[in-house]
């Protein structure tokens, strides 16, 4: 039977009731009742959410409750995968070679710094790498179980490899850190990041009590449902092409470009910190379009279809000579010579070299110079405020 139409005519609060019409006639009723009326109106609420949440997501959701996860992993997760099997197989006594034979050189030397900087910040104690070893079993019901890279217990020590740019990750990590304090059965644990391309290390310590507040917090901002958020993240994000924040955002852009006011406006905004810092990151939007659009404008003049005002560009290949190649000549060319055209060195790299070839002497920290450095711009994530719409 089909609910008949009801009418709030006024609410008046002074007075603690409100009238409301229903088939011509009115009807006063106390405020408390209005709110059961309004209710059976509605119809019951969806339940929450249910649908589990990988420990891996919670950092992305911590800045965009409403992150959804691309399914296509892209080279840089396979490349991180790659990292961590050697990561794992070093710290299992695994010889360096059958280790790391799937690795580039940069890989490489990423992953061996690690395994070193693990094996010194354990002091000797036993490091735990074995993946079964190193799960943890859900404990939240919003929230599967996860997995460290490796755990060192006798010092409350949990490690995590990662590679590409360094993000926040403690989001991740206090799920891990709950469980593992609870295996443990330890009141604080200390989590090492090991941001291995950058070959820096960032440290937190993790309470029992803080460990579930952080899991809770994200978690409970994803139920409410606050509706998405312009983050760092947004790229990435599977509903990138249609989040209605992002396609407004792009669409204020466009509209001051149309109306060839930007230079104009754009004045006014640079003159307000906070207007600028919104403007920058939803002009952000426009150049992540622009970058498919281009890779789409490939597409067609690859496949022979001419786009108006764009022609494709190619390039050859860089020419080289692979190093234990060039060392078979060196007698004959002259080694400064060779280094010379190859150029300074990496400080990290030679102090590497250096102590594998003269574990006991100190190294000549006078030979290293320091060039000169520079500044840029990083966006940095502000998880609790969401952006202006």
């Amino acid at each position: 039977m089909p609910m008949k139409p009801v009418t709030c005519i006024n609410v008046a609060r002074e007075t603690g009731h409100a009238v409301l019409s229903l088939d011509g006639a009115e009807y006063a009723v106390s405020l408390d009742d209005l709110q059961k009326i309004l209710a059976d109106i509605a119809g019951p609420r969806p339940a929450p959410a249910t649908e589990l949440l990988r420990p891996s997501l919670l950092p992305k959701l911590a800045q965009c409750p409403c992150y959804v996860s691309s399914p296509d992993a892209g080279e840089a997760a396979r490349r991180g995968t790659r990292m961590d099997d050697a990561f794992r197989a070093l710290l299992m006594g695994v010889d360096e070679f059958r280790a790391c034979e799937h690795l580039k050189a940069d890989e490489k030397e990423s992953i061996l710094w690690a395994v070193k900087t693990v094996r010194t910040l354990c002091s000797g104690e036993e490091v735990i790498a074995d993946k079964n070893r190193c799960a943890f079993p859900q404990w939240h019901p919003r929230v599967t179980g996860g997995e460290a890279d490796c755990l060192c217990p006798a010092l409350g020590k949990l490690f995590d490899l990662k590679s590409g740019q360094i993000r926040n990750y403690w989001e991740q990590q206090a799920s891990y850190a709950k469980s593992f304090m609870e295996r443990e059965f330890l009141d604080e644990i200390t989590c090492h990041l090991l941001y291995c391309d950058q070959q820096q290390i960032v440290t937190r310590k993790f309470t029992y009590r803080e460990a579930i507040s952080i899991v809770n917090g994200v978690v409970d901002a994803v139920d409410r449902g606050g509706g998405p958020r312009l983050c760092d993240y947004c790229g990435w994000c599977a509903s990138q092409d249609t989040c209605p924040l992002r396609n407004r955002a792009a669409q204020e852009m466009l509209t001051l470009a149309e109306a060839g006011t930007l230079e104009e406006s754009f004045a006014e905004i640079a003159e307000n910190p906070s207007r600028l810092a919104e403007f920058v990151t939803k002009a952000g939007i426009l150049e992540s379009y622009a970058k498919k659009g281009k890779e789409k404008i490939l597409d067609y003049l690859n496949n022979g279809t001419e786009v108006p005002g764009f022609r494709r560009v190619s390039r050859k290949g860089t020419d080289t000579v692979a190093p234990e190649d060039v060392a078979k000549y060196a007698t004959w060319i002259g080694v400064p010579k060779l280094l010379k055209s190859y150029g300074p060195l990496k400080a990290d790299i030679f102090r590497a070299l250096f102590a594998e070839a003269l574990p006991e002497q100190q190294f000549p920290e006078e030979l290293v110079r320091t060039g000169a450095g520079s500044s840029y711009v990083k966006k940095i994530s502000v998880s609790k405020t969401a952006t202006t719409k």
